[in-house]
C-alpha cells in the first residue's frame, strides 16, 4: 500500500514537473512574442502627418505682414515625414534631411539632432498640411503642403 501511494506521489511530482516545464516554455514563448520589435502605436496626428507631402508654397513674411518671399512649389518639391522620425525635403533644387519630434498635437520640433526649431501645425487633415514658424531669422514662415 505504501508503494502504491509512493508511486502516486511520484506521478504527481512528475506531472508537476512536466506542468512547470511546459508552463515555463509557454511563458518563454509568449514573452518572446512580447519582445518583438514592433513600432509603438501611432497617434492619429502621426498617422496623417507621416506621408510624402507635395510642397505648394513657402511664404516668408516681413514685419509688416506683407509677403517678403513667396516660393511656389514644383511637381518635384516635397516634405517626407517618415515613421522613424526622419524628415526628407526637396525644394528649390536642394535636398535636405533631419529629424522631427511631435511634441503635442500642434507642435513639432524639427532639426539636425543638435539644435531644433519649433514648428506649429496650423492645419492637418488627409489632404492639407500647413506649418508655421513664427520667429525664424527673416520673419515668420508658413509652408503649405498637399497630398
Amino acid at each position: 500500500m505504501l508503494k502504491k501511494s509512493l508511486n502516486l506521489c511520484n506521478m504527481s511530482k512528475k506531472s508537476l514537473i512536466l506542468f512547470v516545464v511546459f508552463a515555463g516554455m509557454a511563458g518563454i514563448y509568449s514573452c518572446g512574442k512580447e519582445v518583438s520589435h514592433e513600432q509603438p502605436s501611432l497617434s492619429s496626428i502621426e498617422k496623417v502627418l507621416q506621408y510624402k507631402w507635395n510642397l505648394v508654397s513657402i511664404n516668408e513674411f516681413s514685419g509688416t505682414g506683407v509677403d517678403s518671399l513667396r516660393y511656389e512649389g514644383t511637381d518635384s518639391d516635397y516634405f517626407n515625414f517618415l515613421v522613424n522620425d526622419s524628415i526628407y525635403t526637396y525644394y528649390q533644387s536642394t535636398a535636405g534631411s533631419g529629424i522631427y519630434f511631435l511634441q503635442n498635437d500642434t507642435t513639432l520640433l524639427v532639426g539636425d539632432g543638435i539644435s531644433f526649431d519649433t514648428v506649429y501645425i496650423r492645419t492637418l487633415n488627409s489632404h492639407l498640411l500647413v506649418l508655421s514658424q513664427p520667429d525664424p531669422p527673416g520673419g515668420p514662415v508658413v509652408d503649405t503642403l498637399m497630398r
